[in-house]
């Protein structure tokens, strides 16, 4: 079988042996089971306002802009075969930026490139003493879950 959502659309397109039949995902998760990276996941697609598409894969939820295909347990975003799965970007994340808790992860096309954006809040001490809470950036690579970029604020570098 192969599903394919495209953003903005409310009904997504399965096709398989029978046909093709028209799905909303407008009121409902469309359920595939995806492979990446040697391991399988259980994925909920669904579609939001302002032509975004939810993807879910175990805690982790991720908005994207881009069309979205699965065939063969094979999920496709955009133009390029996803090969690192939403909690796998979200964790690696959370080592790379040293994230109390993600608050955002967007999937999308930068530089010819698909990758996780990831926003996620950071706290630490001010000058060793002052207690802050700041938000950090990272961009992964979402076929080597690589680190692109990271992005803090300009007083970033005097948090410990």
């Amino acid at each position: 079988n192969r599903i394919m959502i495209n953003a903005g659309n409310r009904v997504a397109k399965v096709i398989g042996n029978a046909g093709e039949t028209p799905v909303s995902v407008d009121t409902m998760a469309v359920e595939a089971i995806v492979r990446a990276n040697e391991k399988n996941a259980n994925v909920s697609i669904m579609n939001r306002e302002r032509n975004r598409i939810e993807i879910r894969s175990g805690n982790t939820t991720v908005e994207t802009e881009l069309n979205v295909t699965i065939e063969n347990s094979t999920m496709t975003v955009g133009n390029t075969k996803l090969k690192v799965l939403p909690e796998q970007a979200s964790e690696r994340a959370k080592e790379v930026i040293k994230a109390l808790n993600v608050k955002r992860i967007v999937l999308k096309e930068q530089s010819g490139k698909l990758v996780y954006s990831v926003n996620g809040l950071k706290k630490g001490n001010l000058l060793f003493f002052l207690p802050v809470e700041m938000e950090v950036n990272a961009s992964l690579d979402a076929e080597t879950n690589q680190v692109v970029a990271t992005e803090t604020p300009w007083w970033g570098f005097l948090v410990a």
